[in-house]
């Protein structure tokens, strides 16, 4: 019996020491993987750099009304502080102050011109004109000095323009044309530059062709420097100088945008709708600010199609970068969802109950 006894220990030493060195190799073996690998950043969150102050006004109202506003698909201020709503459901651009009082409406429903059909953002030069880029209108110039709007004319109405911003009184219009995806455009609608390649450049033509279009790509233009921030649909950030030279290049991490594939020469195309969905793109401050809604799809929702994608937004997500170098300073699940900033003050846009645009101070801790 001792005999046996003194056996069962020593196996039991053997089948310790066999795990451990076992559990060693293996965990030397993974550290050797992992070895010369980026360590996840533990990434701050927003609030630590940006901070909203008490709400200020609410732009729009429920209901049937001049003022009503149905989906406001943008936002912008001018440099006197009225607030310019493109109302995407009613067909229209109204002007408020930024007490809330409505100022003046342009636009209808139609094909002609200054009507609206498609339209998909605005920007407003800071002095005295709005541009709105229609997808099958073009782009409309309006007079819109002390919120007072009045339609002047229309051009690009052949390139389907998307997002349009003003930097130093000049013209920036995302569209597709030679393969760039940024066009300076002149008061006449003449091209002057092009830069900004396309994203995804390679053999699959869906995604090629798919990428070039306006709705993929997002534009900021600095209103007190010279810089065009470009967001393409799949994440990939870039900072361009007014002439065209890239400054630096950024991916948001955690980011999960749509996806296209096949081949336009089958007809074979797959496309699946993305998780995350542009909100905004502005500068705060020293830095670069991208927001996106954390959607769900559900089959009570409005129908695609509408001025509502079938969605349920679940969180607004935020990238704090910084404007120098495109470093990813910050993420995470913050709101509101911003839709333009002049200054410290601040436009929003909420979805839930009621689709409504809001203007609030807004400050930027510098670090």
């Amino acid at each position: 019996m001792p005999v046996l006894s003194e056996y069962r220990r020593f196996l039991r030493v053997c089948i310790v020491a066999i795990g451990y060195v076992a559990g060693t190799a293996s965990s030397a073996e993974l550290a050797a993987q992992n070895r010369g690998k980026p360590a996840e950043p533990r990434l701050p969150n927003p609030s630590s750099l940006l901070k909203t102050g008490r709400t200020s006004v609410s732009v729009g109202t429920e209901g049937a009304g001049p003022a009503m506003i149905g989906y406001p698909k943008a936002s912008v201020l001018d440099a006197s502080g009225n607030i310019y709503v493109l109302d995407d459901a009613n067909h229209t651009v109204r002007a408020f102050d930024l007490r809330g009082n409505l100022l003046s409406t342009v636009g209808r429903n139609g094909r002609g011109p200054g009507d609206l059909s498609q339209p998909y953002s605005i920007a407003h030069d800071g002095d005295s004109l709005l541009y709105l880029a229609d997808q099958l209108n073009g782009l409309s110039v309006y007079s819109a000095r002390n919120g007072q709007l009045r339609y002047l004319r229309t051009m690009l109405t052949t390139s389907r323009p998307g997002d349009v911003c003003v930097a130093r009184g000049r013209l920036f219009v995302a569209m597709a044309l030679n393969d760039k995806v940024v066009h300076e455009v002149s008061p006449r609608g003449e091209v002057l530059q092009s830069f900004a390649p396309t994203f995804g450049l390679d053999s699959n033509k869906v995604v090629r062709e798919w990428g070039r279009t306006a709705p993929g790509i997002a534009l900021h233009c600095e209103k007190e420097s010279d810089g065009i921030t470009i967001r393409y649909i799949d994440g990939d950030l870039r900072l361009y100088a007014l002439n065209g030279t890239m400054r630096w290049r950024a991916k948001l991490p955690s980011f999960q945008g749509g996806r296209v594939m096949g081949d336009l020469r089958d007809g074979s195309i797959n496309a699946t709708f993305p998780k995350h969905i542009l909100s905004s793109l502005v500068a705060v401050g020293s830095y670069v600010v991208v927001q996106a809604f954390d959607v769900e799809y559900g089959p009570r929702q409005r129908p695609l199609g509408g001025p509502r994608l079938q969605r349920e937004v679940n969180a607004v997500l935020t990238w704090v970068l910084s404007k120098s170098n495109g470093a990813v300073l910050a993420f995470g699940k913050w709101g509101p969802a911003l839709a333009d900033v002049r200054g410290n003050v601040a436009l929003a846009f909420e979805e839930d109950p009621f689709p409504r645009v809001w203007a609030m101070p807004l400050e930027a801790i510098v670090r």
